[in-house]
């Protein structure tokens, strides 16, 4: 991981590719030792949503199928959630990645949020599922006792 990591809580913007011109706001916050210990709470304008991430158990949010290697599948999920940024010695290896959510579930107790990273292949995007890096589930935060 790059030596400028950032621990302030922050909030991400991240495009709705189920609903055009929508987006979901994160807010971001770190909870444990590690950089990428995180608390995610998220909001598409309607319901709240919440997450935890541990970096510990990054393995678990990748792909099946993901071939990169673990370093760079670190360095992805911390530059997603602004963690760090692209190091100036290898700014190249994060061209073409882009962070999306969607909303799934029918009803508001199954709804949830997914976030999902993508591999832009020159002009084009497509969802290629050996590069899909991250699927972050966040789920409702309950608001009734």
């Amino acid at each position: 991981m790059p030596p400028s990591v950032s621990t302030d809580p922050r909030i991400l913007r991240f495009p709705r590719s189920d609903e055009t011109g929508s987006f979901v706001l994160v807010y971001v916050s770190c909870t444990g030792p590690a950089p990428l210990d995180l608390s995610l709470t998220a909001t598409e304008g309607e319901s709240p949503y919440v997450s935890l991430v541990k970096q510990t158990r990054l393995k678990d949010l990748q792909a099946k199928n993901y071939q990169g290697s673990n370093d760079e599948w670190v360095k992805t999920v911390s530059l997603i959630l602004g963690q760090c940024s692209a190091p100036p010695d290898a700014p190249d290896w994060a061209t073409g990645l882009e962070a999306s959510a969607s909303i799934s579930g029918s009803d508001e107790d199954n709804k949830e949020i997914v976030i999902t990273i993508r591999k832009r292949v020159q002009t084009i995007t497509v969802r290629i599922p050996r590069r899909q890096i991250i699927c972050i589930h966040m789920i409702p935060l309950l608001t009734h006792i």
